[in-house]
C-alpha cells in the first residue's frame, strides 16, 4: 500500500576533494624540488670566490705566508678564449709576487741582494681550468693578480671576464708535491719507486710538520711586530695627554699672572 515515490540517493562530492588533495602534493613536490636546486645553486656559487673583470683589467688578491711555503691556485675562467689560432685571441694571465715582510728591498745606491732569489710566477692562462704552483721564496705577502683579456674588436664595452679561484697550501700530507718543468718529478718518481708504503707516509708526514713549523715561526713573528706596534701606541696613549696636560697648566698660569699684573697696574688690588 505504498506511494509510487521512490528514494532517490544524493551525491557524493569525493572527486573535488581527491583533486585538491593531488594539487596539493604537486606542489609541495615542486617546493622541495625548488629547494634542492636553489641549495645547489647557493653551494656551488660560493664553492670559490670569484672576481669580476672588465677587458684588459688586473685585480690582485694578498696572500701572506712564511718562506718556503708551497700554495696552490685552482683556477675556472669560463669566459676566455683559448684557441690562439682565432683571430680575435688574446690571452689572460695569473701572476704571482712575493713581497717580503719587514725588509728593505732596496737602498739608494744598491739593490737588496734579496731580489736574486726572488722568481714570480706569470703564467698564461691556456685553460679555462687548472691550478698554478708558486713558493715563497721568503716570508711575506703574495699579490696574486688576475689580468683580463683585451677587449675584442667590435665586442661591446661592458664585457665581463670571471675569475673563480681557490688558494690553499700544499701541506705535503695530500700527497701533490710534484715538481714541474725542470725533470725534478721523474728523479723523485725513480726514488720513491724503491721505497715502502712506510717510508713514503713518514716523509709525508714530515714535510706536513716541516710546513706548520714554518707556519708557526712567521705567525710568531707577526705576533711580536703586533705586539711592538701594541706597545707604541700604548706608550703614545700615555704621553701624549701628560704633554696635553702641561699645556694646560701653562696656559692656567700665564692667564692668571696675566690677570694679576692687569689689576695690580690698575690699582685694582
Amino acid at each position: 500500500g505504498e506511494s509510487g515515490s521512490k528514494h532517490i540517493p544524493t551525491p557524493t562530492t569525493t572527486m573535488p576533494q581527491q583533486k585538491t588533495a593531488s594539487t596539493s602534493n604537486a606542489y609541495s613536490r615542486m617546493n622541495r624540488l625548488a629547494s634542492i636546486y636553489l641549495l645547489f645553486f647557493i653551494s656551488g656559487s660560493m664553492a670559490m670566490p670569484s672576481i669580476v673583470l672588465d677587458g684588459g683589467e688586473t685585480k690582485c688578491v694578498l696572500f701572506e705566508a712564511a718562506m718556503d711555503t708551497k700554495i696552490k691556485i685552482d683556477y675556472k675562467a669560463p669566459d676566455i678564449n683559448v684557441d690562439k689560432d682565432d683571430p680575435g685571441f688574446s690571452p689572460a694571465y695569473i701572476s704571482v709576487h712575493v713581497k717580503p715582510s719587514n725588509r728593505v728591498l732596496d737602498t739608494r745606491h744598491h739593490d737588496a741582494p734579496v731580489r736574486s732569489h726572488f722568481h714570480p710566477t706569470n703564467q698564461m692562462l691556456e685553460k679555462t681550468e687548472g691550478r698554478i704552483r708558486h713558493t715563497f721564496e721568503v716570508a711575506g705577502e703574495a699579490s696574486i693578480c688576475f689580468k683580463a683579456p683585451k677587449s675584442r674588436k667590435g665586442a661591446h664595452s661592458d664585457e665581463k671576464y670571471r675569475f673563480h679561484y681557490h688558494i690553499h697550501i700544499a701541506d705535503g700530507l695530500d700527497g701533490d708535491e710534484e715538481d714541474e718543468g725542470d725533470g725534478k718529478s721523474e728523479i723523485k718518481a725513480d726514488i720513491d719507486g724503491h721505497l715502502t708504503f712506510m717510508e713514503k707516509e713518514l716523509q709525508r708526514i714530515q714535510r706536513g710538520m716541516q710546513s706548520i713549523l714554518r707556519e708557526a715561526d712567521f705567525a710568531k713573528e707577526r705576533e711580536a711586530l703586533f705586539h711592538k706596534q701594541t706597545e707604541n701606541m700604548n706608550n703614545a696613549t700615555m704621553f701624549w695627554p701628560i704633554v696635553q696636560v702641561c699645556v694646560l697648566l701653562m696656559t692656567g698660569f700665564t692667564q692668571a699672572s696675566h690677570i694679576v699684573q692687569f689689576f695690580k697696574k690698575r690699582r685694582i688690588i
